[in-house]
């Protein structure tokens, strides 16, 4: 009938419109995908052709002082290597070190420094600090002079994130990686140095002091947390001067003076004592 026919033509039309338009949309995201590829790959390619990687390798029997793109400054030592990009491009400035070097990395938040070395991953924002990561050494470790360094094994995980699983080391602390099961220790560096770069004369001379103000005085001078019980030696006096004496001998005078022992544990200073 007439009606049927009319019916029939228009739902063909608007068959026909909607074919057209789910075409027209098809079209149109494909030409967005391509040009997201295109510019994808121009981008690939452009930080590609950037990253031009150079090689330093010290043969010397004393240290190569390398500048990096970044103003960032590496010391390397005898038989070391280091691959670094003569500009860095990208979000992140990336070098590979077998060996010794001290890095002195310029501060840059938007752009992490990563050091690789032997399945090793140290991230900076920019900070100073030393890695030892000879090939034949079964041990990575890197000791930290000033700032705060992430060290993480180098091992991809989907499922996590790598560097949850790693340390977080401060100044005078140190990360042992231990290569053949991928863990880490941490630990006090073995000699500490002063934080401070005018230390007070009298920092370290004592007279009817509590146990509570010489610890305070070491955790200010060392950056190193110092726990013990307060209650226990709230009693505790010293008096003494320990100017001279390094952070390990200044342990062991309060030590014997107090009738207590201390351990280093997770980079931290643990006192034990009986009470005064």
């Amino acid at each position: 009938t007439p009606h049927r026919q009319q019916l029939w033509s228009r739902g063909f039309i608007l068959q026909l419109a909607a074919a057209v338009v789910l075409l027209l949309g098809a079209g149109w995201g494909y030409y967005v995908w391509q040009r997201q590829e295109v510019t994808h790959v121009n981008a690939v390619a452009k930080q590609s052709a950037a990253a031009i990687w150079e090689e330093a390798v010290n043969e010397a029997d004393k240290t190569m002082t390398i500048q990096l793109s970044d103003g960032s400054t590496v010391r390397l030592e005898e038989n070391s290597r280091l691959r670094y990009p003569k500009e860095f491009a990208g979000a992140e400035r990336q070098v590979y070190l077998t060996g010794d070097a001290f890095f002195d990395i310029q501060k840059n938040p938007n752009r992490p420094f990563l050091v690789y070395a032997n399945g090793l991953i140290t991230k900076v924002l920019g900070t100073s600090f030393y890695i030892d990561a000879h090939q034949k050494s079964p041990d990575v470790t890197v000791s930290v002079r000033s700032g705060r360094v992430s060290v993480y094994a180098d091992v991809p995980n989907p499922k996590a994130d790598p560097e949850a699983g790693g340390v977080v080391l401060t100044p005078n602390q140190k990360a042992i990686f231990q290569r053949k099961d991928a863990s880490i220790s941490k630990s006090l560096v073995d000699k500490p140095i002063l934080l401070m770069e005018r230390a007070p004369v009298q920092l370290f001379a004592f007279e009817s002091a509590s146990a509570q103000q010489v610890f305070d005085a070491l955790e200010k001078a060392y950056g190193v947390e110092v726990l013990f019980d307060e209650e226990l030696m709230k009693d505790c006096q010293l008096t003494l001067n320990l100017t001279q004496e390094d952070l390990y001998q200044k342990l062991e005078v309060i030590c014997k003076v107090l009738g207590a022992e201390y351990k280093i544990i997770d980079g931290q200073i643990i006192i034990y004592s009986r009470g005064c």
